[in-house]
């Protein structure tokens, strides 16, 4: 799945350094890491955020209703991700 501020942001990194030589490359490269970096670091954050309030929902889903699945396969799902995180968090 693409994302569109991922594009857009490796789109802005590409207009600023046109050609194909190996020198404008790897600038191009680097630039990309340096706009990506602070990006790929907000999401991961995001994510584990989501992934810690999905565990509290599946939790309180299944005292409230013990016979309902969808606690379980959301926590399956986060444990085949590695989402399931740090029990101490």
């Amino acid at each position: 799945m693409r994302s569109p501020k991922t594009e857009a942001l490796i789109e802005c990194v590409m207009a600023r350094f046109p050609g194909s030589s190996i020198s404008a490359s790897a600038r191009y490269y680097e630039a990309v890491h340096q706009e990506l970096a602070p990006f790929a670091r907000e999401l991961e954050t995001q994510v584990n955020d989501m992934a810690m309030l999905i565990k509290q929902l599946t939790h309180s889903l299944s005292k409230a209703s013990p016979n309902n699945d969808i606690a379980a396969r959301a926590l399956d799902y986060l444990k085949r991700n590695d989402l399931i995180g740090s029990p101490l968090r």
